[in-house]
């Protein structure tokens, strides 16, 4: 199973999933290539396109084949694109609260839309709103913890914001949505009804586009199933493989 994260996020936000998960898997989560650990190439592409092929050639290298690919927000929309490449590398999609298609238009799209990042974080005030606007509970996060967050965010903010120049209000915006006819692999569509990030309503349009999917609606939680209901994402995932 490979799990690929979403903007400004990172292969950690996965280990809540891991760990419920268990033994049963293989689970491969990286960084892709720009954010938290990987490198960062000045003036290099990181949209979601070029994003595609470094994970294709990445899972090209490792020899064996994923069962599963599951793709977070923008790790969705990379995760969509790579199935249509190649879809030998994701003969399973899971599409978790993902970007790439036009949703109805919340407060979020809206700033995004006016040249705004929503995500920034130059401050533990702006840390507090973010946290606010992705989770429905959101955890208490301890000083100095946060303060580091902060200063790792601030340092990254021209970086988030040129990226989303590219994927949030560019040319790539909506990439996926006219490639959805293409995905005929079994795909599943796991969203958070609260999510005030990417409106439950794409999960729809992309349910209208796709040949073979299956959506699952979970309650109680926003943008980030994967840490805030991992024990019940984990269900829905072994579900849909034994299906």
């Amino acid at each position: 199973m490979v799990l690929v994260h979403g903007f400004t996020g990172s292969k950690e936000n996965w280990l809540p999933l891991m760990a419920e998960l268990g033994d049963g898997f293989h689970v491969l989560a990286p960084d892709l290539a720009g954010w938290n650990e990987s490198s960062r190439v000045e003036g290099g592409d990181y949209g979601v396109v070029a994003q595609a092929a470094r994970l294709e050639a990445w899972l090209d290298t490792l020899g064996a084949r994923p069962v599963v690919l599951v793709g977070h927000s923008m790790g969705g929309h990379i995760g969509g694109l790579l199935a249509v490449r190649r879809p030998d590398l994701a003969p399973r999609l899971v599409l978790m609260s993902a970007a790439g298609v036009e949703f109805s238009e919340n407060d979020f799209a809206r700033l995004v839309l006016q040249g705004g990042n929503p995500f920034q974080v130059t401050s533990r005030e702006e840390l507090k709103r973010q946290l606010d606007l992705v989770f429905s509970d959101p955890p208490w996060v301890p000083w100095p913890v946060d303060a580091a967050m902060v200063r790792r965010r601030a340092a990254d903010a021209g970086f988030e914001s040129d990226v989303l120049d590219r994927v949030g209000r560019g040319p790539e915006a909506f990439a996926l949505q006219a490639q959805l006819g293409r995905i005929e692999q079994p795909t599943l569509l796991l969203w958070c009804r609260g999510d005030q990030v990417i409106d439950v309503s794409a999960a729809d349009i992309m349910a209208a586009g796709l040949p073979d999917s299956r959506k699952v609606v979970l309650e109680g939680c926003g943008h980030m199933p994967l840490m805030e209901e991992p024990r019940r994402v984990a269900a829905a995932l072994r579900a849909f493989i034994a299906e």
